[in-house]
C-alpha cells in the first residue's frame, strides 16, 4: 500500500508540474500494485485519477473505461474517487455540447467535494467548465454551427478560477489559465488584450511540456496579430504553426488552427494555402463531431453504475 501510495503522489505531480508523459506510467503502476493486492479503495482512486488523465489526452473510450472501473470498486462515500470521476465524465460529455446532461455531473463533482474540502478538485471543475464553454464558442465560431451564447460565460469563469486559485494559493500549470483568457478574448474580439496574454504567456507553456496545445494557440495569436496590422509578424505566427503539429495534438484544437489558419492566409491574399488549410479544418471538426456522438453513446452504461 505505501508504494501505490508513493507511486501516485510521484505520478501526480509530474502531471501537475510539467504535464510529464511519464506520471501516467506511475499511476499505471500503482493501479497494478493495488489490484494485484485487492486494494479496492486504492483501485478506485488510481483508476479516477487515471480516467482525468485519459481525458486530458483526449482517449474517451479509455477515459470510460476507467470511470467504470472506478465505480466499480469505489464506495459510496469514496469522496475522492467519485469526485475525480465524475468530473472526467463532466467534461467529456460538455465537450460533446451538452451541458444539460453534464451539470448533473458536474452537480456530483460537488456533493463529493465538499465534504473532503478538495480545493484542488474545485479548482479543476473551475477551469475545466470555463474552458469548455470557450470551446463550444471556438466551434460555434470556427465551424459554422449555431451561435450558442458561450462568451460571458466562459471569461467569468476563467476569470473566477483565477481569483479561486490566488485566494487559495494553488499553482498547477499556471501558464494555462491566462491562455484561455487569451483564446477568449481573441473570439470576443479584444486582440489586443489577447496579444498581451499570449505573448506573456506562450514560452512558459513551450517550457512546461504543453506541445499539444501550440498549435491553435500559435494560429490564434497570428490571426489576433493581423487583426491589429501586424500583418508580417501574423505570417510568421502561422508559419510557425506549421511545425507545431504533434501527433496528441487534439482533434478539436487541430480543427481550430486550421480553421485560423485559412483566414489569415485568405486575409493575406494566399489563396491556395488558405484553401487547403480551410479543407483540412472541415474534415477535422467532422471528425471531431463522431468523438462527441462517441461520448454519449458511452454515457448510459457509466450512468447506470452511479
Amino acid at each position: 500500500e505505501v508504494s501505490v501510495w508513493v507511486h501516485l503522489a510521484e505520478g501526480l505531480i509530474g502531471h501537475f508540474s510539467e504535464v510529464d508523459p511519464a506520471a501516467r506510467q506511475k499511476i499505471q503502476r500503482a493501479k497494478a500494485l493495488c489490484t494485484a493486492a485487492s486494494l479496492k479503495p486504492m483501485q478506485a482512486l488510481t483508476s479516477a485519477w487515471l480516467a482525468s488523465m485519459e481525458y486530458a489526452r483526449s482517449n474517451m473510450d479509455a477515459m470510460f473505461t476507467e470511470v467504470e472501473t472506478c465505480l466499480t470498486h469505489a464506495a459510496p462515500d469514496h469522496h475522492p474517487a467519485r469526485a475525480r470521476a465524475a468530473l472526467a465524465i463532466a467534461q467529456a460529455v460538455h465537450l460533446a455540447g451538452r451541458m444539460d446532461l453534464a451539470r448533473v455531473w458536474y452537480d456530483r463533482v460537488r456533493m463529493h467535494t465538499l465534504p473532503e474540502g478538495d480545493d484542488a478538485t474545485i479548482s479543476a471543475l473551475m477551469h475545466g467548465m470555463a474552458s469548455l464553454h470557450g470551446e463550444l464558442l471556438r466551434q460555434t465560431a470556427m465551424a459554422g454551427l449555431p451561435r450558442v451564447q458561450e462568451s460571458a460565460t466562459a471569461l467569468i469563469g476563467a476569470e473566477s478560477n483565477k481569483r479561486f486559485d490566488e485566494l487559495n494559493r494553488i499553482s498547477s500549470l499556471p501558464a494555462l489559465e491566462p491562455l484561455l483568457r487569451a483564446q477568449i478574448h481573441s473570439l470576443l474580439g479584444n486582440f489586443g488584450e489577447a496579444c498581451h496574454l499570449y505573448d506573456e504567456n506562450l514560452d512558459a507553456l513551450r517550457l512546461r511540456g504543453g506541445l499539444r496545445l501550440q498549435a491553435h494557440l500559435l494560429a490564434d495569436r497570428a490571426w489576433c496579430r493581423l487583426r491589429m496590422g501586424m500583418r508580417d509578424r501574423a505570417l510568421d505566427d502561422a508559419n510557425a504553426t506549421l511545425g507545431r503539429f504533434v501527433d496528441d495534438t487534439h482533434l478539436d484544437d487541430r480543427a481550430a488552427a486550421h480553421s485560423r489558419l485559412a483566414q489569415v492566409f485568405e486575409a493575406l491574399g494566399e489563396a491556395g494555402r488558405a484553401a487547403h488549410h480551410s479543407y483540412l479544418a472541415q474534415q477535422s471538426w467532422a471528425t471531431f463531431a463522431g468523438v462527441q456522438s462517441r461520448i454519449l453513446s458511452r454515457l448510459p452504461q457509466v450512468s447506470a453504475l452511479w
